[in-house]
């Protein structure tokens, strides 16, 4: 049996700060982004560029010293404002001032990027978005060389996330398409947020 409850009196708090019908809400940019190496679990960084150098959304800041062809691309077109390092030259962040045209970008070539699983991989790798996939069970950026078993998506629980710039929407392939093509399993559900790849017995 279902119960109805009906209330008659309520209390509007009056807070200040709250959100109204104002109509246009004025855009301010944020005056520098940074790309922290710790967020990417495995991962050793190595520079590819320097303090002052002018760098593009999606071109890459640092490289993997295991892998070398994973890499971590600027999120803004812009100059390289500081590269912060800790104990043992160790980098922490490397810090982004965006220019003016901060959505301007690298150009990824994407024609028949579907054809072949390697074709898809190189391109997931060059743009930066291999990077971005986790392989469970501890997280870690997936082995470039590894053969992709499953695909599965998990959306992140993290209060903030990388928002990847690297390509305009326009210019790339469907993500998920991409996806399908690398696996060689008909299980591929999403996009791409968590991968696994197969292990031989010893």
């Amino acid at each position: 049996m279902s119960i109805g409850i009906k209330v008659k009196k309520g209390l509007d708090l009056h807070l200040e700060g709250a959100i109204g019908d104002t109509g246009a809400v004025t855009f301010k940019p944020t005056p520098t982004v940074a790309i922290t190496p710790d967020d990417f679990v495995g991962l050793v960084p190595k520079m590819e560029v320097r303090e002052g150098d002018a760098v593009l959304a999606g071109q890459p800041l640092f490289h993997d010293k295991v892998h070398e062809n994973i890499k971590i691309v600027s999120p803004a077109a812009g100059t390289v404002k500081a590269v912060e390092r800790g104990e043992r030259r160790k980098i922490l962040r490397v810090v982004v001032e965006p220019a003016e045209d901060f959505s301007a970008s690298v150009t990824i070539e994407t024609e028949g990027v579907l054809s072949s699983p390697e074709k898809a991989r190189d391109m997931l790798l060059r743009s930066g978005l291999w990077a971005m996939m986790t392989q469970r069970p501890y997280a870690t950026i997936p082995d470039p060389d590894a053969e992709i078993r499953d695909i599965s998506s998990a959306d992140s629980t993290q209060p903030r996330l990388l928002q990847h710039r690297a390509c305009k929407e326009t210019t790339m392939p469907p993500l998920r398409q991409v996806l399908n093509c690398c696996s060689l399993s008909p299980r591929v559900r999403s996009m791409c947020r968590a991968a696994r790849p197969t292990t031989s017995p010893t």
